[in-house]
């Protein structure tokens, strides 16, 4: 299988709504108010984690570290920016102190099987090949490849978590797409 065809993008519905209004709720105390705010972004943040680190158990513990850096910094935001940008750049921070503690790129996980599921449509051997082209490269292109081909994030949304104009987006795309390409076809 052409590994071009599992690189496309998939396109997923994102949740809109009123998230000032569950800051403040949130800011105030209301728990079920947070818990709204994780349900809507916690796809998200798992995406971005599970892209840095390529093993399902740690991004998700890494996700839940990180609700937990939000929850205790709520009172500090003051709202300068969107809610989403404020906390995917906890998350993005977190990603990149977890990738510096480990010292080395981060390796698929032992249970490769659930790794493979990843890429729904591709054959398990693609979906490997591909996940370990993946991580081998650098933290950016690694995350804005998996984000967006993968979990379907917009350009924009990929911006926000990275904290990048939209254009260093699309050049990290593709000079990720490109090295896959070749990795995977060699």
């Amino acid at each position: 299988m052409d590994p071009r065809a599992v690189l496309s993008p998939r396109r997923r519905r994102r949740p809109t709504g009123d998230d000032p209004q569950l800051v403040a709720r949130a800011q105030a105390g209301d728990e079920h108010a947070f818990a709204e705010l994780v349900d809507r972004y916690g796809g998200a943040v798992i995406s971005l984690c599970y892209a840095s680190t390529l093993n399902a158990a740690e991004s998700e513990d890494l996700a839940q570290d990180i609700f937990v850096a939000a929850w205790r910094g709520l009172p500090r935001f003051r709202g300068a920016s969107t809610f989403s940008t404020w906390l995917f750049a906890l998350a993005r921070n977190a990603c990149v102190d977890q990738a510096r503690r480990r010292a080395v790129r981060p390796r698929l996980a032992d249970d490769r099987e659930s790794a493979a599921d990843v890429v729904e449509e591709a054959p398990r051997e693609t979906a490997r090949a591909i996940l370990s082209a993946a991580a081998e490269l650098s933290l950016p292109l690694r995350q804005a490849l998996l984000l967006r081909d993968l979990q379907g994030l917009s350009y924009e949304e990929i911006a926000r978590a990275q904290g990048v104009p939209v254009g260093t987006v699309r050049s990290r795309l593709s000079a990720a797409r490109a090295a896959v390409v070749k990795r995977v076809s060699e």
